[in-house]
């Protein structure tokens, strides 16, 4: 499943970067992401609280930069379970951040997900519209956190 979405910051390009590449700061604005633990330089660890309709997991997952170019594109691996091998995710995404003006920035972002196991099996279009509303949510967070972070 490949999800791309791109929204608009009030915000200067440094100051997105800064805020979105840091674990301790995006990982809150992650939609059912309850604890983000930095193991070293551009990889951390994540438990994702998932709803997919009767199925309730959390996945246990290890975030790894695979290319850094500040303050404009980073990319990532993903990979996880939710224990007992039920259900496995991995992921590559990509994040693309440019300045619009000295106080507006672009970001673009596009995951392509592979999910198999129970989860897999689930309909297509439920995993569709779940991500799409997971990634409205994780949007409104980064905006309100980098407001609050300003103020």
């Amino acid at each position: 499943m490949k999800i791309e979405k791109q929204f608009t910051i009030d915000a200067a390009q440094a100051t997105v970067w800064d805020f979105i590449t840091n674990p301790d700061k995006v990982g809150p604005c992650i939609p059912g992401c309850d604890d983000v633990e930095v193991v070293g330089p551009g990889k951390y660890r994540a438990a994702i609280k998932v709803e997919a309709g009767p199925i309730k997991t959390t996945f246990h997952v290890t975030v790894t930069a695979t290319e850094e170019r500040p303050p404009q594109f980073a990319s990532y691996k993903t990979q996880g379970d939710e224990g007992g091998k039920a259900s496995r995710v991995s992921a590559k995404s990509t994040l693309e951040v440019s300045t619009l003006t000295p106080d507006r920035s672009s970001v673009q972002y596009t995951s392509d997900i592979t999910i198999s196991g129970r989860l897999g099996k689930f309909a297509a279009g439920v995993m569709r519209k779940m991500a799409d509303s997971m990634g409205e949510r994780f949007v409104a967070a980064i905006r309100e956190g980098i407001e609050h972070s300003r103020t």
